[in-house]
């Protein structure tokens, strides 16, 4: 993105775009534009998202702290996919 185009950005959205990963994200949603990243269940996380870590390199943890921040800054749009019900003290999805 050129300079001129990100004067009206805040430092967390340039900080954002300026990552491999981000750029990795949304290069894939653009030549993939019928596709969504989708969430899977992990017993232990609740969610993951392959597709991101395969594209990105990092780890589980990782893709989920990055995903909400894309989405807070209006370079990714959420889309609810399903509720997990989560122990409230550790977060594990393995409840049973």
């Amino acid at each position: 993105m050129s300079g001129r185009r990100m004067e009206g950005l805040s430092a967390e959205q340039r900080e954002l775009i300026s990552m491999k990963e981000t750029q990795l994200i949304v290069d894939f949603l653009m030549r993939e534009r019928d596709k969504e990243i989708e969430p899977v269940f992990d017993l232990q996380l609740a969610c993951r998202y392959p597709v991101v870590e395969k594209l990105t390199g990092l780890d589980a943890a990782r893709v989920l702290s990055l995903l909400p921040r894309l989405a807070e800054a209006g370079i990714l749009k959420p889309r609810p996919s399903f509720k997990i019900p989560c122990c409230s003290f550790c977060g594990s999805a393995n409840l049973g």
